[in-house]
């Protein structure tokens, strides 16, 4: 896989009368595998980090906020009565 990329990019440099360097190939091959990672640790790490992150996702803060409004609105209600009846 390695050396069919590096053949790829050696033909792409051939055409454009440029050079390559076998280290800039496998570096960028290298930064895309440690993207990859991270984002699999993310997807599929322990429990504690997943929560982290599901907690910074818009939509849930989103419906927090809301909870929270309803809870300070029902708080400030009378008791035995609704906000609807007159």
């Amino acid at each position: 896989e390695d050396f069919k990329k590096i053949e790829d990019e050696l033909k792409k440099a051939k055409a454009r009368g440029k050079l390559i360097k076998v280290s800039e190939v496998l570096k960028d091959k290298t930064e895309i595998k440690t993207k990859k990672e991270k984002e699999k640790a993310v997807r599929y790490g322990n429990k504690d980090v997943k929560n982290k992150e599901y907690l910074k996702r818009a939509d849930v803060n989103e419906a927090t906020n809301i909870l929270l409004d309803l809870m300070n609105v029902e708080e400030s209600q009378p008791t035995g009565k609704q906000a609807s009846s007159k």
